[in-house]
């Protein structure tokens, strides 16, 4: 494990710290959830930081790369998992090796921040320098829609089939949705799911991983980073931020009542070790979508993608890990 220079108390040596706050994260209510915390924020921030610039993300007077021209070396994501996703896209194109990556969980489900470590009036942070460390980074290359080949980057999770759909629907919500996740997120994302999975066709595909090799229908296939996916559910691999391998989490071509199983195992943490279902421990995986269009989910946000190629970055990005400095790092 490999730690960033520390900045020990009483040290002078401080970082340009800019905060990016996505006032549309929580279905419009983060501004609400920051507000009662800022002034405490700025407070535990002032040991480490020269100064402190709070922006919304996007604003174009201060887009990502002229932050980090500007010696900006510690961006914190402040909203959900789709503002952390937004930051280190911008931080990985415009890589520097003193940037760190901090985050104020202030979205709906804020899985970047599971398991949660410090919080503050229930809000989880990561904003110590103290505590970041060089974390691995997935690496996604697709095709789009328009036969372009892209590259993104996660730091959660990656998926096709079930998973990334109702991720879209969860984005794209109908109206009985869109009043659910004003109002009762947990019983949104398990809407989303139950309505996915009742719609859900199976799909072929060719997954090759390491020495893993399968052709067949499939429902679902998620490469995991950090095994906690959305609100409640969770996978049962062991991956650390820092060794280098990815859980590749496979469902076969199951039916609404096997995948309605599946959803309720992982509601429970549990998902290996059942028929249909494979686990590997991985560093790449190549999925040949034989010409067919797919939702692709990285880390919440959903693309449309064929033939589609992950890997694992080691140690490639600083990021602040969850707990705080008198207690150490969560286990």
């Amino acid at each position: 494990m490999q730690t960033i220079t520390e900045i020990t108390p009483g040290e002078t040596s401080k970082r340009k710290t800019a905060i990016l706050l996505n006032p549309g994260a929580s279905h419009g209510r983060a501004e609400s959830k920051w507000t009662p915390i800022e002034e405490e924020v700025r407070r535990q921030l002032a040991d480490t930081a020269s100064e402190i610039l709070l922006i919304k993300a996007g604003d174009p007077q201060y887009p990502v790369e002229f932050l980090i021209a500007s010696g900006y070396s510690m961006l914190i994501a402040a909203g959900g998992d789709g503002s952390v996703h937004f930051l280190l896209q911008e931080m990985m194109q415009h890589y520097r090796p003193e940037l760190i990556l901090g985050a104020i969980g202030l979205g709906s489900s804020n899985d970047f921040h599971k398991p949660f470590g410090y919080t503050l009036r229930g809000i989880p942070l990561r904003i110590d320098p103290r505590l970041a460390r060089m974390q691995d980074v997935g690496c996604i290359q697709y095709t789009d829609e328009a036969g372009t080949r892209q590259k993104r980057y996660f730091l959660i999770n990656a998926s096709i089939g079930v998973t990334a759909n109702a991720n879209w629907l969860f984005n794209h919500p109908d109206s009985l949705l869109r009043v659910l996740k004003g109002r009762f997120v947990s019983l949104a994302i398990f809407y989303a799911a139950v309505k996915t999975i009742l719609r859900h066709q199976n799909f072929t595909l060719q997954i090759k991983a390491d020495q893993f090799c399968s052709f067949g229908r499939f429902a679902n296939v998620a490469i995991l980073k950090n095994v906690h996916v959305s609100g409640a559910f969770q996978y049962d691999q062991h991956l650390g931020y820092d060794d280098g391998l990815l859980g590749l989490n496979i469902c076969a071509a199951m039916s609404h009542f096997q995948l309605l199983r599946v959803l309720s195992d992982l509601s429970h943490a549990v998902f290996s070790g059942k028929p249909g279902r494979t686990a590997e421990y991985v560093r790449q995986v190549q999925i040949d979508t034989l010409g067919q269009l797919l939702a692709l989910e990285l880390d919440g946000e959903v693309v449309q993608a064929y033939d589609i190629h992950c890997s694992v970055l080691p140690g490639a990005l600083a990021v602040i890990q969850s707990g705080s400095p008198a207690a150490g790092l969560n286990p």
